[in-house]
């Protein structure tokens, strides 16, 4: 089709040419365009009039009937009222202009839907324009396990049907044998059919590697079951370890086989995630900081934001589960292992799109390239739950550079921690050595080992010793001792004859020093201390006569007070 600009191009070419010199002008057109002379002149045919140019009307994008701008954005506003969390715009064009008709926002019969429809397209309102994507930047990661992202979602396959007279016997996080059946998942008058499945999935952000698995329920301890299992090396004993449950010898040999070719592994250094149970639980939180994870939620109704495991979900459901309705699995060791299998594959043959090669092979070729050792997890699920859930605790680091843990030694290189209290917590990527944390920074503590004697194997043979290198502290001390202090007077001190007084004198203070003030109580004490011997009654009433209806004095009239009293006793000698 040919655009109304080069039409109207030709068209004040050809002007007022006739015969010849028109096809003359059609032909060379018809050349540049890649058309024949017929299709120019039915371009030309379809304006107007031959050899007039079309006008644009003046009142193009405006609604030429009783209706304003302002009032189609009210029929607009109206519409857009039902736009629900699932991302939709329900409410159809008619029943807006209704609704506008009945409060009278327009009048009626006016507006027909053809109209709005049009209107709206015109001035980028649709709902198609509505409800596209957003604009997003990019974001990009830094290598293997810098970001992944982890995700839970319902299998197609809703349920396994329960075995064994309906009953499973499944292992749960603790270890414990425990029976799950029938009443354990029940709806109340809504039986379920068996076990329901749960889909986890956790995807690497910089290669597209991803491992799935298949759980009865999303809570914290299943989903920290599946991280584990996630970033551990692989192999049976981390599969069967998460579902808890016993395999038969072909199921095991088939899950190490498969393992042997799965390369994801090692804990990232980000996890994002949904604001789930793991997020939610203390628990969890406390574990992925034992694990150095910065774990970040983004915001609901922003699946975007994780779109590499949400994608990744999808195309799960079409590449694998979309065969659980012609093969169902019979139980959760059989799902899990065909997942596995079917993961392995996955990932090993079919490229991505973004890097155009193959998930697992971009993995690897980016773990080598990078030099750094990937955070390995141990092994055994046991101890790896144990140091997982356990807290960090203060711990003092003797002048040795050795703390004790657990029976054991461990030595910490950086002199200048040596005497402090810190946060110890074993290093679960490096068994059996220690995290310190102190001042807001992190060392490693490496574990000692006693040699024969019961020495440890740091200590020194007589004979060939070796001072440990100074401490920032000792340093300081030295470069302030050898500081030059030979310009800095120091004043003569004031002799003692200079401030003694006679015995006997009074010393002189001066005016502005505050009195002691004695309560009633208080008074009568010090009386006594200072005559040395306790009150007798009438001094008792003297002194509370004295007092008066004050109820404290100070120290000039507390010693009035004791001067009258002596006056008083020696008066009463004299007597006697």
């Amino acid at each position: 089709m040919i655009s109304s600009g080069v039409i109207n191009e030709i068209m004040d070419e050809i002007g007022e040419r006739i015969g010849s010199e028109r096809r003359a002008v059609v032909q060379r057109w018809a050349g540049i365009l890649g058309k024949t002379e017929q299709g120019i002149y039915r371009a030309i045919g379809q304006m107007e009039r031959t050899g007039q140019k079309r006008q644009t009307r003046a009142d193009k994008g405006r609604v030429r009937i009783g209706v304003t701008d302002e009032q189609m954005e009210i029929v607009a506003g109206i519409m857009y009222e039902s736009w629900s969390e699932k991302g939709r715009i329900d409410m159809p064009a008619w029943k807006a202009i209704k609704i506008a008709e009945d409060s009278g926002a327009i009048p009626a019969g006016v507006l027909t839907e053809c109209t709005f429809n049009r209107w709206m397209r015109d001035n980028g309102m649709s709902k198609r324009a509505a409800l596209a994507p957003t604009p997003h930047v990019e974001m990009r990661s830094e290598g293997v396990n810098h970001i992944h992202q982890y995700d839970t979602s319902q299998c197609r396959q809703w349920y396994v049907k329960a075995i064994d007279n309906g009953k499973l016997k499944i292992d749960n996080y603790t270890g414990a044998n425990c029976e799950i059946g029938f009443q354990r998942w029940d709806y109340k008058n809504k039986p379920l059919k068996g076990l329901p499945i749960k889909r986890h999935l956790i995807v690497d952000h910089y290669s597209g590697a991803y491992f799935v698995m298949y759980f009865p329920a999303e809570d914290c301890a299943t989903s920290l079951e599946f991280l584990f299992s996630a970033w551990q090396m692989k192999g049976a004993g981390s599969l069967f370890a998460a579902l808890g449950m016993s395999a038969s010898p072909d199921q095991i040999e088939r899950a190490g086989r498969i393992a042997a070719g799965f390369p994801f592994h090692g804990a990232p250094s980000v996890l994002i995630t949904d604001n789930g149970s793991i997020v939610k639980s203390a628990h969890g939180r406390e574990v992925m900081a034992r694990l150095g994870i910065e774990y970040k939620t983004h915001v609901v109704g922003n699946p975007r934001a994780k779109g590499s495991v949400e994608s990744m979900m999808w195309r799960w459901e079409q590449a694998f589960e979309t065969e659980l309705r012609r093969k169902p699995a019979r139980d959760l060791v059989e799902l899990n292992l065909r997942a596995f299998e079917f993961a392995a594959w996955h990932q090993q043959t079919r490229a991505h799109s973004r890097h155009g090669q193959t998930r697992f092979g971009m993995f690897v070729e980016s773990a080598a390239k990078s030099g750094r050792r990937l955070r390995e997890l141990p092994e055994d699920r046991q101890l790896l739950r144990a140091l997982a859930s356990r807290a960090t605790e203060s711990r003092q680091i003797d002048y040795k550079g050795q703390i004790h843990w657990d029976g054991r030694l461990y030595q910490v290189l950086d002199q200048g921690l040596w005497g402090k209290r810190c946060l110890v917590g074993p290093d679960i990527f490096n068994i059996p050595d220690l995290v310190v944390e102190c001042e807001g920074k992190k060392w490693t503590a490496q574990a000692l080992d006693r040699v024969e004697g019961g020495w440890t194997e740091q200590s020194v043979v007589y004979g060939e010793f070796r001072s440990p290198r100074e401490t920032q502290t000792q340093k300081r001390v030295k470069e302030i001792a050898a500081a030059d202090l030979s310009g800095v007077e120091v004043p003569e001190q004031t002799v003692i004859h200079e401030i003694a007084c006679p015995r006997g004198d009074e010393v002189q203070t001066a005016g502005d020093v505050v009195e002691r003030i004695y309560s009633r109580v208080q008074a009568k004490h010090e009386i006594a201390r200072r005559q040395g011997y306790p009150l007798m009654n009438w001094q008792v009433v003297a002194i509370n006569g004295a007092f008066g209806d004050r109820l404290e004095v100070k120290e000039s009239e507390l010693e009035e007070i004791i001067k009258e009293l002596r006056i008083a006793n020696d008066e009463l000698r004299i007597a006697n």
